[in-house]
């Protein structure tokens, strides 16, 4: 359970390599972690993420990085075909 104060982080692609048991012994207690973006996107690094985060003790979530100027609706359907 999170309480207010605790801290995370957010990751996606862009942050290789990630040294999980490390973030966790910072006092980090979440991950919020890039999963897709735009209409067709995946985040390659996602399934490593989640796994790393999990295997350090971390509470995850995924994320949908919306683009502002693209489909709504083509974009979610990006997100509900994970």
């Amino acid at each position: 359970m999170l309480t207010r104060g605790d801290e995370g982080i957010d990751v996606s692609r862009h942050n290789w390599p990630i040294d999980w048991p490390a973030v966790a012994a910072a006092g980090k207690r979440f991950a919020y972690v890039r999963a897709s973006l735009g209409t067709t996107g995946r985040d390659d690094r996602f399934e490593s993420h989640w796994s790393g985060a999990r295997a350090a003790g971390l509470l995850v979530g995924a994320y949908h990085y919306h683009i502002w100027n693209v489909d709504g609706l083509a974009q979610a359907g990006n997100v509900v075909g994970l």
